[in-house]
C-alpha cells in the first residue's frame, strides 16, 4: 500500500506490553501491525501504522494511544 506509514513505540516490562498488545489487537487490525522485541531487561511493543491519508492514520493513532493510555491507567490502579 502506497501512502503513510508511523511507528507507536512503547517501552518497559514484557507483562505490560503483551496486556497493550492484547488491548488492541481486535480494534480495526489491518490498518496496524505490532511486534513485542525483546532487549536485555525491556520489552518494546512496536505499533506499525499505514494509511492512505494523513487524516485515517491521525485517527488510528490517536484511537490506539487513546487505548494504551487507559490500559496503563488501569495497571497503575491495580498497583
Amino acid at each position: 500500500m502506497n501512502g503513510n506509514n508511523t511507528q507507536i513505540i512503547w517501552s518497559g516490562t514484557k507483562e505490560m506490553a503483551e496486556s497493550l498488545m492484547l488491548s488492541i489487537g481486535p480494534d480495526d487490525p489491518e490498518s496496524f501491525e505490532m511486534e513485542i522485541i525483546q532487549e536485555e531487561d525491556v520489552s518494546k511493543l512496536i505499533i506499525s501504522i499505514k494509511s492512505e491519508n494523513l487524516s485515517t492514520l491521525r485517527y488510528t493513532v490517536d484511537d490506539i494511544l487513546s487505548c494504551l493510555s487507559a490500559v496503563e491507567a488501569s495497571f497503575e490502579k491495580i498497583k
